[in-house]
């Protein structure tokens, strides 16, 4: 990370965290250190 940001938290929050794009960026950033807050929208009959 740029140095402007070393003394701030390493804290995420992802949407649509549970496939795809969001689980793969969940993944990245926890494995970078960051503390991750996940959040999915549940819908088994589709949009």
């Amino acid at each position: 990370m740029p140095q402007r940001y070393v003394d701030y938290p390493s804290i995420a929050v992802v949407t649509g965290a549970d496939s795809g794009i969001g689980k793969a960026s969940a993944a990245a950033l926890a494995g970078a250190g960051f503390d991750i807050g996940i959040t999915w929208y549940g819908d088994p009959e589709g949009a």
